[in-house]
């Protein structure tokens, strides 16, 4: 009498399983490329509005002469001097749009990270998954002008912060007052945020 090592295994044993579910950076790579469709997709053919059009006139000018003209709006020249840098490369609507749209989709994985700490991998998806979609970071995305990368930045002080509490080493303080100097250099109204943070 053969021993029960070896009954022949059952069909559903040997039968192929369904795939595993992606794990979680497939799903937040996946996620995150969607977002990045979104606002980069047709970047060039939108008309300037209002705003974006002295951003354009101030992109287009030499260093100094865009220095002086920045220096009588209402933002820091960070966002300016990055679109700069990118239309002397890729001129056009898409050149000017394109760090927004860039800095929009980085957004995406810094929303990630943050709902991660706060409540697991799910919230981490969730949280990724509402920065990509929510129409006013996605409109912000698609404009040349600073909105874009203030928030993203503003994610990234949020995020540094967190990990210099977590463990605190000089490297990560200086990664901290990297992203406060960049995102207050980007827009003024960012100081309200750093100063809840440190509150």
């Amino acid at each position: 009498m053969a021993s029960g090592s070896d009954t022949p295994p059952r069909v559903d044993q040997v039968t192929n399983r369904a795939p595993r579910p992606a794990t979680y950076r497939n799903w937040l790579i996946t996620i995150t490329m969607g977002g990045a469709i979104m606002r980069l997709a047709f970047l060039g053919l939108r008309p300037y509005w209002r705003d974006e059009a002295f951003t354009a006139l101030a992109g287009h000018r030499s260093i100094g002469a865009m220095l002086s003209v920045v220096a009588h709006d209402s933002a820091p020249p960070l966002s300016y001097l990055v679109q700069h840098l990118v239309l002397s490369v890729l001129g056009g609507p898409v050149g000017l749009r394109l760090t927004s749209a860039v800095a929009g989709s980085v957004a995406i994985p810094l929303g990630a990270a943050l709902g991660r700490r706060v409540g697991g991998d799910r919230v981490g998806l969730w949280c990724a998954a509402t920065v990509a979609v929510f129409p006013s970071l996605v409109l912000a995305s698609r404009d040349a002008r600073m909105y874009a990368l203030a928030t993203t930045l503003v994610l990234a002080t949020i995020l540094a912060l967190w990990r210099l509490v977590e463990r605190p080493s000089w490297q990560r303080t200086a990664v901290y007052a990297v992203c406060v100097i960049a995102a207050l250099y980007t827009n003024y109204f960012t100081a309200f945020v750093v100063i809840a943070e440190l509150a």
